[in-house]
C-alpha cells in the first residue's frame, strides 16, 4: 500500500493525527483488491469547511472521490465510503465475470425470449430527495427511481399508504 497526503491551506489543524486518521481508515480498503493500490489524498480547508479528495489507482482501474464537510474527518470518512463503494462494484465485477465464464455448459439456464418479459437499461437522473418528490408528483407515476445527490446511492421514492413518502435505497 502506497499512501500520499497532501494538505492545502490547513493551519490550525493537527496534520500528524490527521495523516495518521486517513492512513488508518485507508488501510480498510486494502481487502478490495489483491494488486497494490496506491492512495493520493488531498485534503483541503476554505472558510471553515474542509474537503477531501481520494484518488486510488490499482489494476485497470482509477477510482476517485470527493467529500466536503464542516469536519476534516468527517470528510475523510465521507471519501473512503464512497471509494469502498465503487471498489466493492469492481470486485463483485471481475469476481462475476470469473463465475460466469467457467460455469460448465450444463450448468447455465437457457432463458427462452417467451420468460422474458422485456429488459431496458435505464439511466437514472441525479437528484436531491426535495428534487425527486417534486418530479414524481409531477409525473403522478407510482414511483421514481433516482440517484441520490448527496449520498451518490441509487433510490427508489413512492408514497406509503398514509400519506407520506418512503425512499429505499438499493
Amino acid at each position: 500500500m502506497e499512501v500520499s497526503i497532501d494538505f492545502r491551506d490547513t493551519k490550525g489543524i493537527d496534520l500528524r493525527k490527521i495523516e495518521d486518521y486517513a492512513k488508518k481508515k485507508l488501510k480498510s480498503l486494502e481487502r478490495y483488491s489483491k494488486k497494490g493500490l496506491v492512495f493520493h489524498v488531498v485534503i483541503s480547508a476554505q472558510k471553515g469547511r474542509y474537503s477531501s479528495e481520494i484518488i486510488i489507482n490499482g489494476g485497470n482501474h482509477t477510482i476517485q472521490s470527493k467529500a466536503e464537510t464542516t469536519e476534516v474527518k468527517l470528510a475523510i470518512d465521507q471519501c473512503i465510503d464512497k471509494a469502498k463503494r465503487q471498489l466493492v462494484k469492481i470486485k463483485e465485477k471481475v469476481s462475476n465475470h470469473k463465475k460466469i465464464q467457467h460455469l460448465p455448459e450444463a450448468l447455465v439456464e437457457k432463458v427462452s425470449p417467451e420468460k422474458v418479459i422485456r429488459k431496458r437499461k435505464v439511466d437514472l437522473p441525479f437528484l436531491s430527495i426535495s428534487q425527486a418528490k417534486e418530479e414524481l408528483l409531477a409525473k403522478k407515476a407510482g414511483f421514481l427511481l433516482f440517484i441520490d445527490s448527496e449520498r451518490e446511492e441509487r433510490c427508489l421514492l413512492h408514497p406509503t399508504k398514509d400519506g407520506k413518502y418512503e425512499i429505499l435505497v438499493f
